[in-house]
C-alpha cells in the first residue's frame, strides 16, 4: 500500500529490474525458489542476483507497506468447509475478504482521506477450489 505516485515510481523501478539482463516477463517467487517457469535454466547465482536487485527496489521505497494473509487449508476444510453458501464456501474467498478488510482498517485508522484503489493481479480463486501450494 502506498500513494499513487510512490506506486508508479516503484512499478517503474521494478520493471527496469525485470528488464535487465536475463529479463523476466513477470516475477513469481515460487518459480524463483525452485528455478522453474520464467526462472527455468537459470543458475542459482543469477537468480540470487535478480532477487537482490528486486529486494533493493522494495527497500528503496520506504512508503510502501504490504498486507499478508496466510491460509490454513486443513483447518478451513475441517472447521468451515460446507458451513457457508456454495459461492462463498472457499478458503480463498475468505482470505480475499480478510485482505480487503485489513486494508480498509489500516487506511481508516491511519487517517486516510482519499480514495483507495485495490488491484489484484489474479482473481482466479473466486471461482476455484483451494489447493495446496501456489499456482504457477
Amino acid at each position: 500500500m502506498c500513494e499513487a505516485e510512490a506506486w508508479a515510481d516503484f512499478s517503474d523501478r521494478w520493471q527496469r529490474v525485470l528488464d535487465e539482463p536475463k529479463p523476466l516477463k513477470l516475477f513469481k517467487m515460487q518459480q524463483a525458489s525452485n528455478l522453474s517457469g520464467y526462472f527455468a535454466g537459470w543458475k542459482v547465482a543469477e537468480r540470487d542476483a535478480k532477487l537482490r536487485a528486486l529486494a533493493d527496489v522494495i527497500i528503496a521505497t520506504p512508503s510502501i507497506c504490504g498486507v499478508h494473509c496466510t491460509l490454513d487449508l486443513a483447518a478451513f476444510n475441517e472447521i468451515l468447509k460446507g458451513q457457508m453458501p456454495r459461492r462463498t464456501d472457499n478458503a480463498y474467498f475468505l482470505a480475499f475478504h480478510s485482505v480487503v478488510s485489513s486494508v480498509c482498517h489500516e487506511l481508516f485508522h491511519g487517517g486516510a482521506k482519499e480514495e483507495c484503489e485495490l488491484m489484484f493481479d489474479e482473481t482466479w480463486f473466486l471461482d476455484r477450489e483451494p489447493r495446496s501450494g501456489i499456482p504457477s
